[in-house]
């Protein structure tokens, strides 16, 4: 059994979307780039330019909860050209750059988030 974090999700559905079938295995950040993918991924990165991610995660009782992508996430994220993110904390909405994103939590799961594509 796997988890799927919230931003693996989005991005998932937007390549399948796209017919971008071959790229799903490059949604793990740990696989290698062969060269059959570099062509598509090329592509897909182009498709995702200028595009931001905006993760949201609400706890039943105390609101916002944070929604800062893993470090795993935030690899993916780079590796697909995504390069801005907002997301929650405790305290609100954050919103800047995904190579800013300093997690120290190595699985930062998302349990009821919500992510858009914007």
């Amino acid at each position: 059994m796997f988890s799927v974090h919230a931003e693996q999700a989005v991005l998932a559905a937007a390549l399948k979307a796209r017919g971008y079938h071959c790229l799903l295995e490059l949604l793990h950040p740990d696989a290698p780039i062969k060269p059959r993918h570099r062509r598509a991924l090329l592509r897909a990165r182009r498709m995702f330019r200028g595009l931001s991610i905006a993760v949201e995660r609400q706890t039943a009782t105390e609101g916002w909860a944070n929604a800062m992508p893993c470090a795993r996430c935030k690899q993916m994220l780079l590796r697909f050209g995504i390069h801005k993110v907002e997301y929650t904390t405790p305290d609100g909405w954050v919103v800047g750059k995904v190579r800013d994103c300093s997690s120290k939590e190595t699985t930062a799961y998302h349990n009821c988030a919500h992510v858009l594509l914007t």
